[in-house]
């Protein structure tokens, strides 16, 4: 059957109508069986970009990446480091350089996550 354009209009008409009907009897479906998270995904201000928290999450991604990846190579260098002909003073003080890294990335990253609560 050859439809003119008013009859392939009144076709799409009745397929959208019945596109939007599905749509919505889908997200009842959803609804009724996640509503006990959907609280949380709605309300949630962590993940929400209102105030760019979104920069920030992402800010922090990239920031753990590069301590991830720098400070393991960082140690290694420190903890092989030749100390004979050292003072024993000196010596000892070492080993509590990487710790101090350490300490102190943590600390940064605490900084950052506690400024943007």
């Amino acid at each position: 059957m050859v439809l003119g354009i008013k009859g392939k209009l009144k076709q799409m008409v009745k397929i959208t109508h019945a596109v939007s009907i599905w749509l919505k009897e889908l997200k009842k479906m959803v609804v009724s069986k996640y509503e006990f998270i959907l609280p949380i995904v709605v309300d949630s201000k962590f993940a929400s970009d209102q105030r760019g928290e979104m920069q920030k999450i992402i800010g922090l991604a990239i920031g753990l990446l590069i301590a991830a990846s720098i400070v393991p190579v960082a140690l290694t260098n420190l903890n092989t480091v030749n100390t004979t002909g050292w003072d024993p003073t000196a010596k000892t003080l070492w080993p509590l350089l990487s710790i101090f890294g350490v300490l102190g990335v943590v600390l940064i990253f605490m900084k950052y996550v506690t400024k943007y609560k």
